[in-house]
């Protein structure tokens, strides 16, 4: 048997710090209003900065459980802007299927 625990909470972005939430992540423009946010990444382990361009296959940092996470992994979304706290999602499936995202990105702060 199993035990269930909730961790998430809910998010004000006028009062919350999103630092608390998403703990380390790397935010990546895509195309024009297509962000990419990875997010809960393991405690000093991002290997870009800020206006660096990356290509697949680059290692952009290591999985991990900071912020509001219980256990490792990787959370990923594709959204509208590159401010994750008010951002709104957008479905991944057809973006990616469609190969919309550049070899090259552009990461954003």
């Amino acid at each position: 048997m199993y035990r269930a625990y909730k961790n998430a909470r809910y998010f004000d972005p006028k009062k919350d710090d999103v630092q608390s939430v998403a703990g380390n992540y790397i935010i990546i423009k895509c195309s024009e209003n297509v962000y990419a946010g990875l997010v809960h990444l393991q405690t000093g382990s991002v290997q870009v900065s800020v206006g660096q361009k990356v290509k697949k296959g680059d290692v952009i940092g290591r999985v991990g459980h900071s912020g509001n996470s219980f256990a490792p992994h990787l959370h990923f979304q594709l959204m509208d802007s590159s401010d994750i706290a008010t951002a709104k999602g957008l479905p991944s499936t057809g973006f990616l299927a469609n190969k919309s995202c550049p070899q090259r990105l552009h990461v954003k702060p």
